[in-house]
């Protein structure tokens, strides 16, 4: 049996919120690592079996069912149940976010930097995650469009560097991947906090992350390149004050 199918396998789920070119003032990019990704996919669908079998959801299954898990899109029934699953699900998460509305990240903006941005956070969210040459690891992306190029010409200049070893692979897929329901919630809680005008507004959201915190091990506040670890409180007005830089 060749060594490389022998090794521990991790693998990196990457996924945005908001969009570096839009109008929203962050852009947030996400991953959860996992070395069991069929015990996750599992336990999502084995929640949404559970929505086909109550009768409470019978009248928005079909939205479930065409939806997937997409916070952004699902009732907040739905929301609330799958939140409920996320700290027993076997993960880790890391987080770059990005205030496009102050330096440097404005002015790459408005020199429509694009690419140079998407580069940028993916070297903080992923530096440092896949140093041990003893595993493998592959790494999947949801899909995106860019204005100049393609995202898998982005991502094989990103992993050009890594790629002699032989441990990393990486793929596009699309929103129908079951898996990426685990960063997209994670997302959504950031950005929930992060655009409220109060908290206080957001106080469900703020109780997420006190649910959630053992699953993070950074968070990196590009514009100010701060490290929040997790040996730190991470905590919901600490957040904002870090991302307002």
């Amino acid at each position: 049996m060749s060594k490389s199918l022998l090794k521990k396998t991790n693998y990196f789920y990457i996924d945005e919120s908001g969009s570096i070119l839009n109008d929203s003032p962050v852009f947030i990019l996400g991953c959860t690592r996992t070395d069991t990704p069929d015990r996750i996919e599992a336990s999502i669908k084995q929640l949404l079996n559970e929505f086909e079998d109550e009768i409470y959801f019978a009248p928005m299954i079909d939205d479930i069912r065409s939806q997937g898990f997409h916070a952004v899109e699902n009732h907040f029934d739905v929301r609330a149940a799958f939140f409920k699953q996320l700290p027993v699900m076997n993960f880790r998460s890391f987080f770059c976010i990005l205030n496009k509305n102050k330096s440097p990240i404005k002015e790459m903006i408005d020199r429509n930097e694009e690419t140079e941005i998407y580069l940028l956070a993916l070297d903080k969210l992923l530096k440092g995650r896949f140093n041990n040459h003893k595993d493998n690891n592959s790494f999947v992306f949801e899909e995106l469009q860019f204005q100049k190029g393609s995202q898998q010409k982005i991502l094989d200049q990103y992993f050009a560097p890594y790629m002699k070893d032989g441990n990393v692979s990486y793929t596009i897929v699309g929103k129908d991947n079951t898996n990426l329901a685990t960063v997209d919630y994670m997302n959504y809680i950031f950005f929930s906090i992060i655009t409220a005008k109060k908290v206080e507004q957001v106080q469900r959201m703020v109780d997420n992350l006190e649910l959630v915190k053992p699953k993070i091990a950074l968070i990196n506040f590009l514009n100010t390149d701060t490290f929040l670890t997790r040996r730190l409180e991470y905590d919901a007005r600490k957040i904002i004050q870090l991302y307002s830089g």
